[in-house]
């Protein structure tokens, strides 16, 4: 999914944030780092610092580029060379 906007311009433009993410693309975010548990949310928005994200249950929360993983398994690989795996 796409976020278009009109610059002054009046000409679309397409916002991507760091590392790559766009609104509407799903990420993964630990919720218990100790037992490897994930959860899925939405790119809603970023603040220039955070991300905006929303879970299933429609909640927001926010959170730097570090916590975000494109899958469940770069999230577990991100622990085990952090040496808690």
């Amino acid at each position: 999914m796409k976020f278009l906007s009109k610059g002054i311009s009046g000409q679309t433009e397409v916002k991507q944030f760091p590392g790559g993410w766009r609104i509407g693309d799903e990420c993964l975010m630990f919720t218990n780092k100790r037992k490897c548990y994930t959860n899925t949310y939405t790119v809603v928005g970023y603040s220039g610092k955070y991300f905006e994200l929303r879970d299933a249950s429609g909640n927001l929360y926010r959170a730097s580029e570090l916590r975000l993983f494109r899958s469940r398994e770069e999230a577990i690989a991100s622990l085990k060379k952090k040496g808690r795996g």
